[in-house]
């Protein structure tokens, strides 16, 4: 089975930020014979945001302060399948004698998910109010790409931050200010709330499940179910957003996490 959607739509965040957005959802799932089951769920998303005005940067330029929303994912993919080992009883091979009992009633399912990052917002965490305007939204001044052509992204470097000048505030040491710290006449810059070329990491993340049923002689419905889980099974790191705070001197650096690694979780349920 199949299906899809296109929504459009428009509503106020929790913070006052009005939001706009066009989604494209669509899912599959697949039932095969001897306990199969495949299924699949695609977003696209475009969303555009336009901050509240006590957020604004610039009371006087509310166009300043339409960009990508914090919440725009423009694409994620989720595969989920679930499959009944075809062994044990009423299974096609090893269905009979002790052989069943031990390798009979044990299933696999997986969760893998892949999407893109949300987009890279500039924010004083430090809480400076370093801007013309006092608020916690840090916009400097663009002199070139955060991204150039070349530029090779690592945790270390995750954008070029000599793409900034950050003049018109109080920024760390190692940062561009041409014009020196509290330059009046770039309090405001120009550079958006969230960046739609430059975006936080994404997601690459396999989950894995193997349970096996055990009947219990207590009813038709009671069984002991194990399981053992594995969260972020190939063990490889999911990294978190840079830093967004220019009064930082690991600004545009990436120091931790999103997830846990290679998390092993062992259980038992009782079903009656």
């Amino acid at each position: 089975m199949a299906d899809g959607r296109w929504d459009r739509g428009a509503f106020f965040d929790v913070d006052g930020t009005l939001v706009s957005t066009n989604v494209v959802h669509a899912y599959a799932y697949y039932v095969f014979n001897r306990g199969t089951l495949l299924g699949m769920a695609g977003r696209l998303l475009k969303g555009l945001a336009l901050a509240p005005l006590y957020a604004a940067t610039d009371f006087y330029n509310r166009k300043a302060e339409r960009s990508v929303s914090a919440g725009d994912i423009p694409a994620r993919l989720t595969i989920a399948p679930i499959v009944e080992l075809p062994f044990g009883r009423g299974k096609r091979w090893v269905n009979e004698g002790l052989a069943s009992q031990l390798i009979g009633g044990w299933r696999v399912s997986a969760i893998y998910t892949i999407s893109a990052g949300s987009p890279f917002g500039i924010t004083d965490n430090s809480y400076g109010f370093c801007n013309g305007a006092g608020v916690l939204s840090d916009r400097p001044m663009m002199i070139g790409s955060p991204l150039p052509t070349g530029f090779h992204q690592t945790v270390a470097h995750w954008f070029d931050t000599s793409a900034f000048d950050f003049s018109g505030t109080c920024p760390a040491s190692n940062l561009v200010n041409l014009t020196g710290p509290f330059d009046v006449t770039k309090a405001f810059g120009n550079a958006p709330r969230y960046f739609s070329n430059l975006r936080n990491p994404g997601v690459n993340n396999f989950d894995f499940s193997l349970q096996k049923d055990f009947r219990i002689p207590a009813g038709e419905q009671t069984r002991l179910t194990f399981s053992a889980d594995f969260f972020n099974l190939p063990n490889h790191p999911e990294f978190a957003e840079p830093n967004a705070d220019p009064l930082n001197q690991n600004f545009g650096t990436i120091g931790r996490t999103a997830f846990n690694n290679r998390t092993i979780q062992l259980g038992l349920h009782l079903y009656f």
